[in-house]
């Protein structure tokens, strides 16, 4: 596959000089071949984060959430308590950061 002439140096792989695939285009093909919802995977991986007890920071940055509320859904709610206690400087009074 050659690069596409019309992108931009900035949508281009830097190892291969090959265009980006767009989030339209990655919609498609995954639809497409593997009957896979784009949106759902993005949910349940987000949603895998949360599990995990990743922190809401770390969740927003790989779901590209600029509002925490956004993001929250993913966040079980022991994870929220502790970021709620570490925005208002109380980090330690919960159980969950002792």
């Amino acid at each position: 596959m050659s690069p596409l002439p019309g992108a931009r140096r900035a949508d281009r792989r830097p190892h291969t000089g090959r265009a980006r695939l767009g989030y339209d285009r990655a919609r498609v093909l995954l639809d497409e071949y593997a009957g896979l919802d784009l949106d759902q995977l993005h949910h349940s991986a987000a949603t895998r984060l949360g599990e995990a007890e990743i922190p809401l920071q770390l969740i927003m940055g790989k779901t590209r959430h600029k509002n925490p509320r956004a993001a929250m859904r993913y966040v079980k709610p022991v994870i929220l308590r502790h970021c709620l206690a570490e925005s208002i400087g109380v980090v330690g009074s919960w159980p969950c950061c002792s």
